[in-house]
């Protein structure tokens, strides 16, 4: 007899043991798609989201990764000196790192196949990230109270700029005048839509708190599977999971993690629950092939995400230092000013609104990088994430894979 497959998560299905048997890795869904259909999958939503040419999506698809290899050593080798990073993919594919000093660096250049990125370097920037981000940590309590039409803030690693975001019509050169004195380093205020806790759904769906699940996890002292989804989807109680494919479990709370640097938790599954590291991407069940460090991410790598409410979409991550603004824990309220330690992304064609909380943001080969947190408030092209790093550094957790 066919063994009916049981999802849980943004795609997957979990089982975790407290006592007794456990179950075994679930066989894979009936339409999981294939290493290539995968592929073509992700660079159709790039080319829909991005608006942009398929060949161009998949060449974007190929330096993102190119320039995630060289993420980590760049940022290590120059530590003293770097002002910021990023890819852009506007003209060719270029992997910019600005460097403080007057020092040159000679331009590199990566191939794979076709596909080339440009590694070039800009000297001349004021200010490390690292001193930027420091100064906006320094001040952070003097904005709060000398800058209240500030509703959040990230930091943008193109310009070297700590950026305030304010309502549409704010009095700009006001909210300028006070952050002249409140910060010494470059700034600059933009009208943005305000952020808020976007309560769950997914692939699958927390019902208590009309959550969405992300990725499957496992902690190995324990010997217990499970879940992820965001930290403000917590009830203090078991939930009832709903999967795409119908199937319905009970999920128990183990650990949350809702203050100003991260919104996360997981939750164990039931010892007779088959489970597999798949994931829905809105049309077809994909393998999760891996995890992607907020360390390794860069401004400008494309990201796509799930949620049960918002669906399938993609768009550029902004910035890996980010806030969302008043829209952290502890709960139950959730408006708490929250760290610039939250992954921002936008684009186009990307979606997220309330219901998609807690649903899994991937790359294009398919790692792992963090669980939906914050949204637009009614909905909008920019989502704030929690890095899959809070999962293994806080709880102890590991990925499922297939």
């Amino acid at each position: 007899m066919e063994r009916k497959v049981s999802t849980l998560l943004a795609i997957a299905i979990a089982a975790g043991a407290m006592t007794g048997a456990t179950a075994a890795p679930t066989l894979p869904p009936q339409n999981l798609a294939t290493a290539q259909q995968a592929a073509d999958g992700n660079a159709a939503l790039i080319a829909a989201s991005l608006d942009v040419t398929l060949e161009k999506a998949r060449s974007i698809m190929v330096t993102d990764e190119l320039s995630a290899d060289l993420a980590e050593s760049l940022a290590e080798k120059y530590a003293s000196r770097l002002a910021g990073m990023y890819i852009d993919h506007a003209d060719g594919h270029r992997l910019v790192v600005r460097l403080t000093g007057p020092q040159a660096e000679r331009t590199q250049f990566r191939h794979k196949g076709a596909d080339t990125l440009e590694v070039h370097f800009e000297p001349g920037a004021l200010h490390t990230r690292k001193q930027l981000k420091e100064a906006f940590a320094e001040s952070l309590a003097k904005a709060a109270t000398d800058m209240p039409d500030v509703h959040g803030q990230y930091l943008d690693e193109r310009t070297g700029e700590i950026v305030f975001e304010v309502d549409p019509g704010t009095n700009i050169e006001a909210v300028q005048r006070s952050a002249k004195s409140v910060i010494d380093v470059p700034f600059r205020v933009e009208e943005a839509p305000r952020a808020a806790t976007a309560a769950l759904f997914g692939s699958g769906r927390l019902v208590q708190s009309v959550c969405t699940n992300g990725f499957v996890v496992n902690h190995a002292t324990l010997g217990v599977r499970g879940t992820l989804a965001a930290g403000h989807c917590a009830t203090g109680s078991a939930q009832t999971y709903t999967g795409v494919d119908g199937a319905v479990h009970t999920v128990s709370q183990q650990s949350v993690l809702a203050n100003a640097n991260a919104d996360i938790m997981w939750l164990s599954i039931p010892n007779t629950v088959s489970y597999g590291g798949y994931i829905w991407d809105g049309s077809a069940w994909r393998a999760v092939t891996g995890r992607r460090t907020q360390g390794a991410t860069m401004v400008g790598n494309t990201h796509c995400k799930y949620g049960q409410t918002g669906g399938g979409s993609c768009g550029t991550v902004q910035s890996t230092t980010a806030s969302p603004g008043n829209a952290c824990g502890p709960g139950p309220v959730f408006d708490k000013p929250c760290n610039m330690n939250f992954v921002r992304v936008q684009g186009p064609g990307l979606y997220c609104i309330r219901g998609d909380s807690g649903g899994p943001f991937w790359t294009l080969t398919t790692l792992a990088a963090g669980v939906l947190t914050h949204a637009i408030v009614g909905g909008g092209n920019t989502c704030w994430y929690t890095s899959t790093d809070y999962a293994y550094n806080n709880f102890g957790l590991n990925l499922v894979y297939p």
